[in-house]
């Protein structure tokens, strides 16, 4: 097989996309795949040129449309094929949006909003929805006995567990919290039977909220440091996604790998066994959150590993 260069970053900081890709390459290595990586945060220029020349290939990972662009259209330049993972949800509306999907060689979507809205613009052969989905490693299993220690004093007592995840403070198109935690902290604060666990890696998030909001209830912790959060989803009754905006949410795959209950916004469209709401409305919230103690979820669902559709797109690719 040609070579593949991989086109994205990885840990830290801890997110969807940077995990996905840290698993990805984990599963390449094991399947003897060949194939190079360039972290265009953390590797030098001069070192990510190098693996661009050597390639025949490049998959690129991440979400800004201008960078998206501007990489794909250097890259059918040097006359390499382009395989762009959009992490997001995207309308394909805007003209860079679109000349990307034409310039490109292949697409992955993460959901039905944007592979509708892509099959207006390009055939469905250059076209796949994929999951953001791989099951994680073994190493990922760990929390320090002082977070241990921490979550455990926390939720001993209380009926319901909540938990959620955030990497920092980031404002949508409208000005809107994109994660919810700003939504959630309101609705928590009025649910004292209930608790909420806020991951925290990046500790950005507890800074901001500690600086800016006058009391945090005490029925709200952030764990703020490095840390499985796969570990806090298994300590809880339910997974939180209150985004006002999505793409394939990975932790909400995992919860369900977990059996693990989940409820989610309705800015896009999500696995069937989520619970719904109306995004950033709170009676619909409270009501999720009835519905869902009245849940049960008999074994862990069967998520589908994304790896094996994009190892056959790689040896398609490399005919």
């Amino acid at each position: 097989m040609s070579k593949i260069l991989i086109l994205g970053i990885l840990p830290p900081p801890i997110g969807g996309i940077t995990i996905h890709l840290s698993r990805l390459l984990q599963v390449l290595r094991d399947k003897s795949i060949c194939y190079d990586f360039f972290d265009y945060k953390k590797d030098s220029l001069l070192n990510g040129l190098k693996k661009i020349i050597t390639c025949t290939t490049i998959h690129i990972n991440f979400c800004d449309v201008k960078w998206l662009f501007i990489a794909t259209l250097f890259f059918r330049i040097l006359n390499k094929k382009v395989i762009i993972t959009f992490h997001g949800k995207y309308s394909f509306s805007s003209v860079l949006e679109k000349l990307t999907l034409h310039l490109s060689s292949f697409n992955f979507v993460l959901n039905n909003f944007c592979y509708d809205h892509a099959l207006t613009i390009v055939k469905a052969d250059k076209l796949q929805i994929i999951s953001a989905f791989i099951p994680p490693l073994e190493n990922e299993f760990c929390l320090s006995n002082s977070i241990r220690e921490k979550i455990d004093k926390f939720i001993q007592g209380r009926k319901n567990v909540a938990c959620t995840n955030a990497h920092s403070y980031v404002q949508n198109e409208n000005g809107y919290d994109l994660y919810g935690i700003d939504f959630l902290l309101n609705v928590f604060s009025e649910l004292p039977e209930t608790c909420l666990i806020i991951s925290d890696p990046s500790t950005m998030l507890k800074r901001f909220y500690y600086k800016n909001v006058q009391l945090i209830p005490d029925n709200i912790l952030f764990i703020s440091e490095p840390h499985s959060f796969i570990e806090v989803i298994k300590k809880s009754d339910v997974l939180v996604r209150a985004t006002t905006r999505d793409g394939d949410s990975l932790s909400i795959r995992e919860a369900l790998f977990y059996g693990i209950k989940v409820i989610a916004s309705d800015c896009i469209d999500r696995p069937l066994e989520c619970v719904i709401y109306r995004t950033g409305n709170k009676e619909s919230f409270i009501n999720a959150l009835t519905e869902c103690q009245g849940i049960g979820i008999e074994c862990k669902r069967v998520i589908k590993d994304s790896t094996e559709q994009i190892v056959q797109l790689y040896e398609l690719m490399s005919k």
